[in-house]
């Protein structure tokens, strides 16, 4: 217990801390950033009416300081991130029973053990500092080595603990592939009038800050990043800028670079980028994950699709696979 609550200390000195109101509008506070210009992305509300809404946007844009001002409505954006980001595990969250019961103990015990790790890490930075100001060495370095083999003996046996929460996850597939549990349990998180609703939102936040490195919002798609390369090259006039100016404005159309999409960067290194439906937030047309050393696409109508090989893990190498790799092994443009 005291260990869970130092490393909770430790991600509250990280992440902010303390109750922001009687309804946490925004979970991505922190996370999200622009796909064009990194800037962060601001959560704008405008109200009710014909023209409100709430919805995030670029800081940048926002300020009219540059960048693409579109904006991606919130609500529709955290029921896509919520529904296809599996590694949130949201039914441990708002869910139940003994799965529940066991991933979260499982959770208590990674917070544990990631807890007593820093604390030993600190004592080792105390005793080489006793070092560096005349200590006995023997003494010193005694100490050092029992330190060390208790921090390896821990990181060991946080490896054990992380392949069988990885073990636990795997069980909670079947929720993300029924869209009625989805929106059943979204609905509970999304309405402002329930009783729990800061609690359930407040550990939703803590979620993604302990799992998220970024997040990426790309609500034009591509396209604004292909238009600026087609602005380069009609600025520079160079020779054969022609033709490649011509295959950019295909693009455009052919390989659906307007898709809005957003991208995902973990703390383990994985990735996941996700093109939600323009019609239909619990719905997805593909989905690009990153799996060992290889890229996958996903989508509604097919198995996992291998794009190509890859030790990439960025989530702009993620967005350069999915809108484009498959039509260069099809076409060498």
């Amino acid at each position: 217990m005291f260990y869970s609550a130092q490393n909770g200390r430790s991600e509250r000195r990280l992440n902010g801390r303390g109750r922001k109101g009687a309804y946490i509008s925004n979970l991505f506070s922190g996370l999200a950033r622009c796909a064009y210009c990194r800037s962060p992305m601001k959560f704008e509300n405008k109200g009710s009416g014909p023209k409100g809404g709430r919805y995030l946007i670029c800081y940048d844009a926002y300020r009219k300081i540059g960048c693409h001002c579109a904006r991606w409505r919130y609500d529709e954006f955290e029921a896509s991130f919520l529904a296809f980001v599996r590694e949130l595990d949201l039914e441990s969250i708002l869910g139940g029973g003994d799965e529940l019961s066991n991933r979260q103990g499982a959770d208590a015990e990674l917070a544990a053990l990631r807890g007593e790790i820093s604390s030993v890490s600190n004592l080792m930075q105390k005793t080489y500092e006793l070092l560096a100001t005349g200590g006995a060495v023997e003494f010193v370095s005694s100490k050092l080595a029992e330190l060390d083999s208790r921090r390896k003996d821990l990181e060991s046996r946080l490896h054990v603990k992380e392949r069988e929460r990885s073990a636990l996850e795997v069980r909670v597939t079947g929720f993300y592939d029924s869209k009625s549990q989805i929106q059943e349990l979204l609905s509970r998180l999304q309405n402002p009038g329930g009783d729990d609703v800061y609690k359930i939102r407040a550990q939703v936040a803590s979620k993604l800050k302990s799992l998220i490195d970024s997040v990426h919002v790309a609500p034009l798609g591509d396209a604004p990043r292909v238009n600026r390369s087609i602005e380069f090259l009609l600025k520079e006039n160079l020779d054969g800028g022609a033709d490649v100016i011509e295959y950019l404005r295909r693009s455009l159309v052919g390989r659906g670079e307007h898709r809005r999409y957003f991208v995902v960067g973990f703390k383990d290194g994985t990735v996941r980028g996700v093109y939600p439906s323009m019609h239909d937030p619990l719905t997805y047309e593909e989905q690009v994950l990153h799996s060992g050393s290889a890229l996958l696409s996903v989508t509604p109508e097919s198995e996992r699709v291998l794009l190509r090989k890859s030790k990439a893990t960025s989530p702009s190498d993620i967005r350069s696979s999915a809108s484009g790799q498959r039509e260069t092994n099809t076409d060498q443009t």
